[in-house]
């Protein structure tokens, strides 16, 4: 069983909202499949935020800008690591108002492994390439709403 992770103030996740009509492939990327990568990162997010059992829903929203999954068998010195190049806003649910104005930028790239130290692409299937960007992804939100939890006091009840 996995422990809960510490709350983040009232935050209780309503909508994962993942959208990239215009996502781009990125340089020396193998192609993906966009679809699949939307599919894959929304699940993720859902599964990792909805841990949260605060007393007000808050929903994220995710716009992938673009995307690169490392090629197999380009060599070394250039193989590129997989990445998502993304903007994320948190919606508060009883403002009917965004939080952030301005989408926050952000680029995950996957997990160093043994496995992708020398170029995801050798090693793993572009479906394995994405699942990791997934994770990246869904962790890299947590953690800014967290921080912005504790600076800005995002997430505090709200007084209706």
């Amino acid at each position: 069983t996995q422990e809960k992770p510490d709350a983040i103030g009232e935050f209780r996740l309503g909508y994962a909202v993942v959208v990239g009509k215009e996502m781009i492939k990125g340089p020396l990327s193998r192609v993906g499949d966009t679809g699949k990568i939307l599919a894959v990162v929304k699940e993720v997010i859902a599964k990792r935020l909805s841990v949260y059992e605060g007393g007000q829903y808050y929903h994220v929203a995710v716009k992938i800008d673009a995307y690169v999954l490392g090629q197999p068998g380009v060599p070394l010195l250039i193989s590129p690591k997989s990445a998502l190049v993304m903007q994320v806003t948190v919606w508060d649910d009883d403002k009917k108002a965004k939080i952030n104005e301005v989408p926050v930028q952000m680029t995950v790239l996957e997990g160093l492994s043994l496995k992708t130290f020398i170029g995801s692409g050798l090693t793993q299937s572009a479906e394995v390439q994405i699942a990791n960007l997934g994770e990246a992804a869904a962790l890299r939100i947590e953690d800014w709403i967290r921080k912005q939890h504790e600076a800005e006091g995002w997430f505090d009840k709200s007084l209706k």
